[in-house]
């Protein structure tokens, strides 16, 4: 009987790496030559990198489908990767490529952007910092063994995680930390799902977490991520304020938050 069953595969060579596209690329169209610094902070909302381009002086670069902003704070180069869509596989996609197109020069990535609020103490505009991250997303299962997540969760860097809190107190800026989901359906996030999540304690609901943990485990990069609360599922209601002045001064902070995490 055949056997059509997805099976992970951590023993043999990947046939298509991010490398050799970028060669395919550089060979068959002109390509920028760029020097990657080793933060970068990818975000996925416009009001994110308006907001860089408003207070920042930033050389701007279209390629491999993302736009890359290169900037300075406080002399130290930091860039920002956006532009390409959300969810896990376009995250992850947008992840290797970023540390092909680095040659192994980055060091440590901050992800940010928008979640749903589970939990009925986060709130619209609120912060909130992820310690682990639920897997029902489908990227990451290609990255971990169920050895080093026991199926269930993937991880961020502890010690970038804990520089990220460390910023959040600096800065006066409060936060929540605790746990967050990460899923591929956002329209299967059914109230027997938000009920058990809430009661595992799973303070929000985003698209890429999981994955990019995955991803920078397997490449050795130091990855953390933060939201700000977009809109609200913990009455059991969808509540959208994608719009609202708090969703946009939470992603103002978190690009507070980023920069001076990667000033390390």
């Amino acid at each position: 009987m055949n056997d059509y069953r997805i099976k992970s595969d951590f023993n043999s060579q990947t046939i298509v790496t991010a490398e050799k596209l970028i060669k395919y690329i550089k060979i068959e169209k002109k390509f920028p030559d760029l020097v990657i610094p080793k933060g970068i902070i990818i975000s996925y909302q416009k009001v994110f990198t308006n907001f860089l381009e408003n207070n920042f002086e930033t050389k701007k670069i279209r390629v491999l489908g993302m736009d890359l902003y290169f900037f300075s704070y406080k002399n130290v180069p930091m860039a920002v990767a956006s532009g390409f869509g959300i969810g896990a596989p376009a995250a992850s996609v947008i992840l290797e490529e970023l540390t092909a197109l680095g040659r192994g020069n980055i060091e440590r990535i901050i992800s940010v952007g928008t979640a749903g609020a589970i939990a009925e103490q986060v709130h619209v505009g609120d912060i909130v910092v992820i310690e682990k991250a639920l897997r029902e997303e489908g990227t990451s299962f290609h990255y971990l063994t169920n050895a080093q997540s026991k199926n269930q969760f993937s991880f961020p860097s502890q010690n970038l995680t804990k520089r990220m809190m460390a910023t959040c107190e600096e800065l006066k800026i409060p936060f929540h930390f605790g746990p967050g989901w990460t899923t591929d359906a956002p329209y299967r996030e059914t109230i027997n799902k938000i009920k058990r999540y809430q009661r595992k304690k799973i303070l929000a609901v985003d698209m890429e977490a999981s994955a990019l943990f995955a991803v920078a485990l397997y490449k050795k990069i130091e990855i953390a991520t933060a939201f700000t609360i977009s809109d609200s599922l913990s009455n059991l209601e969808w509540s959208p304020k994608f719009d609202s002045v708090k969703t946009k001064g939470g992603l103002e902070k978190l690009f507070n938050i980023s920069i001076n995490t990667l000033l390390l």
